[in-house]
């Protein structure tokens, strides 16, 4: 059984990585890469760390719902516990948010999208963790890819 602070700590940590500059698939950033496959399949995407599907069922989000289970199952066992503790684990993804005010100072472009992260241990408690940031979609004739990558 998780303790609710870890459950907490858990789903913080899996939030913040996800949303994180350093998300990428294929060396390019994966939020990017799923505002662009999502476009014509409504704008969504959610993630199930359990059952390790992904709706919809576009290459990015697979390779994203199988890399996310596992990092559930390494930040779980950190914690002396195991999915076996969870009954719920989902990342979910909402693109063509309208637009936020930013602040003058503000340098980064993009539309808005909403990350959250829920948690449900098989005790009955639950925690979600949400997130906004901004992204562009993914051109694949523009940017570079990250230098972790290796083909």
């Amino acid at each position: 059984m998780i303790a609710k602070r870890w459950l907490k700590h858990t789903a913080a940590g899996l939030l913040d990585s996800f949303v994180s500059r350093n998300n990428d698939f294929i060396g390019y950033w994966a939020p990017g890469v799923l505002y662009t496959e999502t476009r014509a399949t409504g704008m969504r995407v959610e993630l199930d760390l359990l059952r390790v599907v992904a709706q919809p069922g576009t290459p990015a989000s697979v390779a994203a719902a199988q890399y996310w289970s596992g990092y559930l199952r390494d930040a779980l066992h950190r914690h002396g516990s195991g999915v076996d503790d969870l009954q719920t684990a989902t990342v979910s993804l909402a693109f063509g948010l309208p637009p936020l005010p930013l602040p003058s100072y503000y340098m980064c472009g993009g539309e808005p999208f909403s990350c959250s992260v829920r948690l449900v241990s098989r005790c009955g408690d639950s925690v979600e963790r949400e997130a906004v940031r901004s992204c562009l979609p993914h051109l694949s004739h523009d940017g570079r890819r990250s230098t972790r990558y290796r083909a």
